[in-house]
């Protein structure tokens, strides 16, 4: 389902009797957007925990070229470098739900992914071939995460395979140019079976937010209540 069509159905719940579209379907299509991607989140993680296999391939993306460039192992400019090189991702990952594969780009090659805390645990491991494999881990610096590979400084690109957060902001992975031209055309990478539930989440968001505020008297820009 392209994300202009899902914005098209909230919009729908909004109809009364006469057809019209009433206030709680005025956001715009970002405001309305933002609240889909965090029903999107919220319902994901729900239905993770009591179905371990739930979600098809519908929600997964990838990205087909992540680019490696080498860096020290130690990336405090406080300190002196290590002098041990490893691969970074030259662009932050867009944030995701669940991580399915990171692979070499023939995908002859799956890449274990560890976490940060525990990669020197098996770069020092007592037995050789997990010591000497190659992996992934993930790093979040800033508001930025990124992968990062070990034990092999010869790999120029990956791919990942993943539920991402934000549809949009992983099909503009690193700058793409057509899907930053064009977001409203992109697919919304998501199962069926959890649009209306994703659907009636936003509505009950928006309807309680506009329940919330409170009314501007003087109707101006200053906001006096």
């Amino acid at each position: 389902m392209k994300i202009r069509d899902i914005i098209s159905r909230f919009r729908h719940f909004g109809e009364d009797m006469s057809g019209y579209v009433s206030d709680d379907t005025s956001y715009s299509d970002l405001a309305i957007y933002d609240q889909l991607v965090t029903a999107r989140s919220v319902i994901a993680h729900d239905r993770a925990k009591t179905a371990k296999e739930y979600f098809s391939d519908a929600m997964f993306q990838t990205l087909p070229c992540v680019m490696f460039e080498e860096v020290d192992s130690n990336e405090c400019g406080l300190i002196p470098p290590s002098g041990c090189k490893i691969l970074k991702s030259t662009c932050p990952i867009p944030n995701t739900l669940k991580l399915i594969s990171v692979t070499s780009q023939l995908g002859n090659k799956t890449f274990d992914l560890v976490r940060w805390d525990q990669a020197e645990g098996k770069l020092n491991s007592r037995i050789k071939s997990i010591k000497d494999s190659t992996f992934a881990t993930m790093r979040k610096i800033g508001e930025n995460h990124y992968l990062y590979l070990l034990n092999n400084e010869n790999l120029k690109n990956a791919v990942i395979v993943a539920i991402f957060e934000d549809p949009v902001k992983a099909a503009q992975f690193c700058g793409d140019k057509e899907a930053l031209c064009n977001p409203l055309d992109l697919d919304f990478h998501t199962d069926y079976k959890l649009i209306d539930p994703i659907l009636k989440y936003t509505w009950d968001t928006a309807v309680s937010v506009r329940r919330a505020a409170k009314p501007d008297l003087a109707n101006d820009d200053t906001n006096s209540q």
